[in-house]
């Protein structure tokens, strides 16, 4: 079940199924994504780019509380931090879209005992995240709380080309 542990499982996700997502989310007006097909919550994370302000979007799965969202920086894995992490350090606001609707956030990355909170509830969804951990050799892996910056939502309105 969990394909994006094994290497060609993680180059799979990275460089085939996150572009699926996203094109299958545009078209399904946020409802559907390869990754929510298999049974995770996936949102759309859309950052400003620290170096080129041009807009970014990335799948992740993440987890509600309340009205606040957290997901894992994990980069599969990787040893360095996504990029959307450190557009995130430039810019803590940005866009995500789930649950056929679109809100703008402010983020902040956890520490101590509450992104331990977080990273159990992500672990109940997604138990590949301590694989993760183990493979991000010198890295400590950010959970990042967004929080909305205002109570109104806006249904998403995709382009479908």
């Amino acid at each position: 079940m969990y394909v994006a542990i094994s290497p060609p499982g993680r180059w799979l996700v990275r460089h085939v199924v996150s572009h699926l997502d996203i094109w299958l989310f545009h078209r399904s007006k946020g409802w559907l994504s390869i990754t929510g097909l298999l049974g995770f919550p996936v949102l759309i994370l859309t950052t400003k780019g620290a170096r080129t302000g041009i807009l970014r979007e990335t799948p992740l799965i993440y987890v509600k509380s309340s009205e606040n969202v957290a997901v894992i920086a994990s980069s599969l894995g990787s040893t360095n931090h996504p990029q959307w992490y450190r557009n995130l350090l430039a810019d803590p606001e940005a866009s995500l879209s789930f649950e056929g609707r679109q809100g703008f956030y402010t983020s902040r990355q956890l520490e101590g005992t509450e992104r331990q909170e977080y990273w159990q509830r992500m672990l109940e969804i997604y138990p590949g995240y301590n694989r993760y951990a183990e493979l991000a050799v010198g890295r400590h892996i950010p959970v990042i709380l967004f929080f909305p910056l205002d109570r109104k939502f806006f249904p998403l309105n995709l382009s479908s080309e």
